[in-house]
């Protein structure tokens, strides 16, 4: 149940971005900046990246949504779990691995990070604007995971994340 009374009872991310239009503005056109356009990262192992950061925060909110949109570009949900378990063992390609492993320091342990974590994902082929975008999904979702935790949000139904998933990825498609 949504923490504020001007938000619906049962309110998601839309609804507080209405009620705060001009605070979320340039929130909502970070998205495009992070999470369209080209990249070493693909569009979908973006959505992974985003998926695993709101899984080590406990967000269901936005796990569960952007599991929905993972799926439907392509990466299995079982695989966030895989990485959750084990990095080293996971059914993904092993370059992206370091970049995992940043990417989970940043956010659970963000003051531990060392040039030493940054020049592991160096060394595994990412260029400067794959880390720094992986460093942005990191930033944008663990805010956005203390947003929807903080306002009350409830976490999506099937349906509702089902209609969230195909929106994001007819927008995808179209931004390519």
């Amino acid at each position: 149940m949504a923490f504020l009374k001007s938000l619906p009872r049962h309110a998601n991310v839309r609804d507080v971005y209405r009620r705060f239009e001009a605070q979320y503005r340039p929130w909502r056109e970070m998205w495009d900046t992070v999470m369209e356009g080209e990249s070493a990262i693909t569009r979908a192992e973006r959505e992974m990246i985003a998926v695993y950061v709101s899984a080590l925060n406990t967000c269901a909110y936005c796990r569960d949504g952007h599991t929905t949109v993972m799926e439907k570009l392509g990466i299995d949900a079982q695989v966030v779990d895989e990485i959750l378990d084990d990095i080293e063992t996971a059914s993904v390609r092993d370059s992206i691995k370091p970049l995992l492993r940043y990417c989970r320091k940043l956010a659970v342990e963000p003051a531990a990070v060392t040039q030493r974590d940054a020049e592991a994902v160096f060394a595994a082929g990412w260029d400067e604007e794959a880390f720094h975008r992986a460093v942005l999904i990191v930033c944008r979702f663990s805010f956005m995971n203390r947003l929807t935790l903080g306002l009350g949000l409830t976490p999506m139904s099937a349906k509702q994340a089902s209609d969230f998933s195909d929106a994001c990825v007819a927008y995808a498609l179209r931004s390519h």
